[in-house]
């Protein structure tokens, strides 16, 4: 073992002189030193190795990558395994966001994005950010997705745009055709476990695979992860949890996500909750992001309120089991809807 960690100590040296990270760099010394008994035990090495932050990109060295193809512009997120940039694709001549990525010990969100972005399913849904390109890229990979002109719906809310019933119920609608469109079938994976409340057959457990392969669910539904689109409507981004029910997903801070739920593991229930914690965001933030205490009440805000809380009740049970189910609430209601009107150009409300 000692000679397997020695030789290890000479790969992590050959690696270490594209990274010249510190740590890899005492770890490697130490597993070649001469004095096998000295030289560190496995769970020490191993445990120096998850200690280390990554490839930590040049980022000289990803401009260089790119600039044949695309012109970047201004940097908005940078972190230990790449960076998100505005960019102009010079092949399409569009305006994009290309992110890179290398080195991720858990995988390359970026290139899961794109996996997901691309696919059969998703590229008809207008609901969902486009990707323009991606593609391996030195060690790591890029993804560039369409640069949307619009608001977050974080903006609206906190301008007040979107408190009107009419307005609020009119996005709910969207948001959930879009989940509707891209969410696999629910309501027929709770049938067959409906069906047998015991241990399922292997049938049926290929039968909820099957149903289980057939969409994805979003897992980060947030207002600062939609952009409403005069013309379109809202467009999910930021969709690097995507990904099918009961897969494995990034682990991150999510606000709108149900309590008892594993935040590591897909679920599209998580975004019906996330929509319903949404809807009533709508309902009570007023102008200048102040919560609305009180005020005029009507039937259709108290009826839409009793769908968004029914949406996020306690009881798992009590909730919308479907996109289509939370549809049908608001449609058998009656509700009136409306489409937002920006009160103002886009991009002054967006730099508010």
């Amino acid at each position: 073992i000692k000679d397997d960690l020695a030789f290890l100590g000479v790969l992590i040296t050959q690696v270490n002189k594209k990274l010249s990270d510190p740590t890899l760099m005492e770890l490697a010394n130490s597993l070649c030193h001469t004095d096998p008994e000295k030289r560190p035990v496995t769970a020490s090495a191993i445990a120096v190795l998850e200690g280390v932050k990554g490839n930590q990109v040049d980022q000289a060295e990803v401009v260089d990558e790119f600039s044949q193809r695309f012109h970047i512009g201004e940097t908005l997120k940078t972190h230990s395994y790449g960076k998100t940039v505005r960019a102009k694709d010079t092949l399409s001549q569009s305006n994009v966001i290309l992110k890179y990525e290398s080195g991720r010990p858990e995988g390359n969100w970026a290139q899961s994005e794109y996996r997901h972005l691309t696919s059969e399913k998703l590229l008809t849904v207008a609901g969902i950010v486009k990707a323009v390109a991606g593609g391996g890229a030195g060690a790591g990979f890029y993804l560039a997705t369409e640069s949307l002109i619009g608001n977050t719906l974080l903006t609206l809310i906190d301008d007040g745009q979107v408190n009107d019933p009419a307005v609020a119920s009119k996005l709910t609608m969207q948001l959930l055709e879009i989940l509707e469109a891209i969410h696999p079938d629910m309501a027929a994976i709770g049938a067959v476990i409906d069906a047998n409340p015991g241990l399922l057959t292997t049938a049926e457990m290929n039968t909820i695979d099957e149903l289980r392969r057939g969409g994805v669910a979003h897992n980060h539904l947030d207002p600062s992860n939609i952009v409403i689109v005069p013309g379109r409507g809202p467009v999910l981004i930021d969709c690097i949890r995507m990904a099918r029910l009961g897969e494995q997903i990034p682990a991150r801070v999510v606000q709108y996500w149900p309590k008892k739920m594993a935040i590591t593991q897909s679920d599209p229930a998580a975004d019906l909750f996330a929509v319903g914690s949404m809807l009533l965001r709508m309902l009570t933030v007023e102008s200048g992001g102040k919560v609305r205490q009180q005020g005029p009440s009507s039937a259709q805000r108290d009826s839409l309120v009793e769908i968004a809380l029914r949406a996020i009740d306690a009881d798992p049970q009590k909730r919308f089991a479907s996109a289509t189910a939370f549809k049908d609430a608001i449609v058998s209601s009656g509700l009136v809807m409306t489409d937002i009107r920006f009160s103002e150009d886009v991009f002054a409300l967006q730099n508010k």
